[in-house]
């Protein structure tokens, strides 16, 4: 059995362990972009905040697919850490890493040969192109780097290194607050000054974790990966949950901007930059949690512990409420405060920010459940359960209410889709872990 759960140690405290750095290195991660942000909205303006808005459904794309691919292969890669097996993980962490660095470098290159009708696709028209020419062209060749980071964060917490991942992270994030300050409020470089601190900034941990897997001292070994198609089909299928969570965000965003331009214009794109900006900051908290989470569970389920496998799915998910409180105490305390930080002169934007992070606020308090459950079922390898929910919340729900209550309830719609849309999926996921938890008694008395 692997040594982790012979350690001795309470749940509690392995959870601390992993969960804790994991936590501090995806919110300094998501600061930062806060802190572009805070830059952009105080040195370029509303509209350079509108584009930053405007680009996510092609970030998230990205993301999308490399969390797939990274995720779908640290589930196999922890049940053979689980049994001992570290060859075989070593040979699956290797066809992970092909496949993400090859999938992503050609949706980038496709990206710069079709770059003008993916800013029309964006919504990057009029003003606002000459804007994205410069953030997105610029930053487009650089996210090769910034998901190849991911999976090293996620291989890296995997084996047990957590603290590692973390100081790559933060190694990046200061280079980059570094860099905005200089490259945006010194030179005044504008958008481009912002894309090229965050790119720059993504080449110091994509260093760091090159020469850590490289120099051997990693449990995984980079190895002349051999595989079949039907293997990379179940690394994706793992993976696919994660996926949909992060292409929702996309689809999502990109129905939203569409939504408030027609009816708000670039303040209400701008507005929503702000609120997606507070509920990335508690997203990328809960994605700590996943992955302090997801290697422990994996381990677990991999050497048939299903009591710790249901102990650390409660220290989660008791986690999750406690972020979710705070978050919407703290956000709907400094709704109209939080915004003034961005933009100090244009009174509608203020007005509709302030407006839509008192709503948002109120999904808080049930999104960290309805998150730590995907990746819950991801961790024990049942895809089916994880995407469904994931398709759930990020696509059909979320969409279907922000395209029918503007109609109903005006402009307060646009935000109240949120929050309703946690509160239907949780019900949802508390019936998939009705069923689950049938699943994991036979499983213990077998």
């Amino acid at each position: 059995m692997d040594q982790l759960l012979l350690s001795g140690k309470h749940p509690v405290r392995q959870f601390l362990a992993y969960a804790l750095p994991a936590v501090l290195g995806m919110f300094l991660s998501s600061f930062i972009i806060v802190v572009d942000g805070l830059f952009i909205g105080r040195f370029v303006g509303s509209r350079g905040l509108a584009t930053t808005n405007l680009v996510v459904p092609f970030l998230y794309l990205l993301l999308g697919i490399s969390i797939m691919v990274y995720v779908g292969g640290m589930v196999p890669a922890t049940h053979n850490l689980g049994k001992g097996d570290f060859e075989e993980a070593s040979r699956i962490f290797s066809i992970t890493f092909a496949l993400g660095t090859v999938s992503i470098f050609l949706v980038v290159l496709t990206a710069g040969l079709f770059f003008e009708e993916l800013l029309s696709f964006l919504h990057l028209d009029g003003v606002l192109r000459s804007y994205g020419r410069d953030y997105l062209g610029i930053l487009l060749y650089f996210y090769i780097f910034m998901t190849i980071n991911i999976g090293f964060s996620i291989f890296l917490r995997a084996e047990g290194k957590p603290v590692l991942s973390l100081f790559f992270s933060l190694a990046g994030n200061c280079l980059n607050f570094l860099l905005d300050y200089l490259f945006i409020a010194v030179y005044g470089w504008g958008m481009r000054g912002a894309a090229l601190a965050t790119g720059i900034a993504l080449l110091l941990p994509f260093l760091f974790g090159l020469f850590y897997f490289l120099s051997g001292r990693s449990l995984f070994r980079l190895v002349v990966p051999r595989c079949r198609m039907r293997e990379i089909v179940m690394l994706l299928y793992n993976g696919s949950s994660e996926m949909i969570g992060q292409f929702s965000v996309s689809i999502t965003t990109f129905i939203f901007n569409a939504v408030l331009l027609r009816r708000i214009g670039v303040d209400g794109v701008a507005a929503y930059t702000v609120a997606g900006y507070i509920i990335m900051l508690q997203g990328m908290v809960l994605t700590g949690i996943i992955q302090g989470l997801a290697p422990l569970v994996g381990r677990a389920y991999g050497a048939e512990d299903t009591h710790s496998v249901k102990r650390f799915f409660r220290i989660a998910v008791s986690a999750a409420c406690m972020v979710g409180g705070i978050s919407f105490v703290a956000c709907a305390a400094a709704s109209s405060l939080l915004p003034r930080l961005y933009n100090v002169d244009t009174p509608r934007f203020l007005s509709v920010a302030s407006t839509g992070l008192l709503v948002v606020s109120f999904s808080f308090l049930l999104n960290g459940f309805n998150i730590i459950t995907t990746a819950f079922f991801t961790a024990l390898g049942k895809a089916g359960h994880s995407a469904l929910i994931a398709i759930l919340r990020g696509v059909v729900v979320i969409n279907i209410l922000v395209l029918i209550f503007p109609r109903f309830l005006g402009d307060l719609g646009i935000w109240l889709a949120i929050p309703v849309n946690e509160l239907l999926v949780a019900f949802a996921a508390l019936y998939f872990l009705h069923l689950d938890n049938r699943t994991l008694v036979v499983k213990r008395s077998t």
